[in-house]
């Protein structure tokens, strides 16, 4: 390995200059149920490999200003294999913007067994349960994800090809009105698909 002072592979800051990490999700950084990780790991990806733009560019680690959107559109598990890209999209005389992408590009297949299966739907039998809650907004039709906390009855709705029960779901969030409106389509996943919904009622708090 060369050392540092030696390394000569910068490039200039120029649109369209990318860098690309790839990273094994450690079953250590589940923060939910199902093994689910939380959106904060993601940003920790996007400010390391930011971090080494700046460096190939600037020869300096930079410092984020801010971030001006983030979306998160479907899960990361852990046993995931994640892509977290940074493109330059604006260069200026002492900063830079940048766009971020995180992709996961190999999932190993987790379906369970038929006993484990059956252990779980006995776990998620009754009381709350945290899921991943999947929606869809109907007008723009961006995809996000929440973290919900579901009820449901002491037989259900947790197992595959049972009938149809009100659930109730708690989603905190700024935007869950937008895709969580009366007749809205859901889904809901835990370390599997669980099933599919529709929002009937909805209260706000």
């Amino acid at each position: 390995m060369e050392s540092p002072r030696e390394w000569s592979g910068g490039v200039s800051a120029e649109v369209g200059v990318s860098v690309t990490h790839r990273r094994y999700v450690k079953y250590g950084d589940a923060h939910y149920g199902g093994n689910l990780v939380d959106g904060a790991y993601v940003l920790g990806l996007f400010g390391d490999v930011a971090t080494e733009m700046c460096i190939r560019t600037d020869a300096d680690e930079g410092l984020f200003a801010s971030y001006s959107d983030v979306q998160f559109r479907a899960p990361v598990l852990a046993g995931d294999i994640i892509e977290a890209t940074a493109t330059v999209t604006a260069v200026g005389r002492r900063s830079r913007q940048l766009t971020f992408e995180a992709r996961v590009v190999c999932r190993a297949d987790v379906t369970p067994s038929a006993g484990a299966d059956d252990d779980t739907r006995a776990k998620l039998g009754s009381g709350s349960h945290r899921m991943v809650l999947r929606a869809e907004n109907s007008e723009t039709h961006r995809r996000q994800v929440f973290s919900a906390l579901v009820d449901g009855e002491d037989d259900g709705p947790f197992r595959a090809g049972s009938k149809q029960i009100m659930v109730t779901l708690r989603v905190v969030g700024d935007d869950v009105s937008d895709y969580l409106g009366i007749g809205s389509h859901f889904s809901l996943w835990s370390g599997s698909d669980i099933g599919q919904g529709v929002v009937t009622r909805r209260l706000h708090i």
